[in-house]
């Protein structure tokens, strides 16, 4: 089995358009039988999935557009559920990853806030304890500063 058969085979927008082409219909031909516009039918072809408002309707479109080229209907809705349940894992992944990132960086922000708050704090006992230590009041035996000893001198 080549790369392009394993492609086509887990591709359900491919095979829609192999079918088409093999059929030798236009996609303005199939959108007119379908009553779609143009762009839905390029859409199911180019498995751009966000174009449609559910998956409802875009069960309901790709079932017409598979009777309309003669593919198994029931084996093509499968693949495309399969390819729909996938896209919906890898979204979730997305904003699961994105969401723990969020986390990740609240994290780190609040860890530079309390090192900050504590380097504050730090800061502050130890000025006041340094401003204690100069307030202190001089203990008896202590000699005193040389400015209060030195008495006026009567010359």
């Amino acid at each position: 089995m080549s790369k392009e058969t394993a492609d086509i085979s887990s591709s359900p927008g491919l095979i829609l358009r192999t079918a088409r082409e093999e059929l030798k219909f236009s996609i303005d031909h199939v959108a007119h039988d379908l009553h779609l516009r143009a762009s839905v039918v390029q859409s199911m072809e180019n498995e751009d999935y966000d174009d449609f408002s559910s998956d409802v309707f875009l069960k309901g479109y790709f079932r017409s557009y598979c009777r309309l080229v003669n593919l198994h209907e029931e084996r093509m809705v499968e693949l495309l559920e399969v390819q729909l349940r996938t896209r919906k894992n890898e979204i979730e992944n997305v904003a699961l990853s994105a969401k723990k990132a969020e986390k990740a960086k609240f994290r780190k922000k609040l860890i530079s806030v309390m090192f900050a708050l504590a380097l504050v704090a730090g800061l502050s006992v130890y000025v006041l304890g340094y401003l204690l230590v100069e307030d202190k009041p001089l203990q008896e035996g202590s000699p005193l500063p040389e400015s209060t000893t030195s008495a006026p001198s009567d010359q």
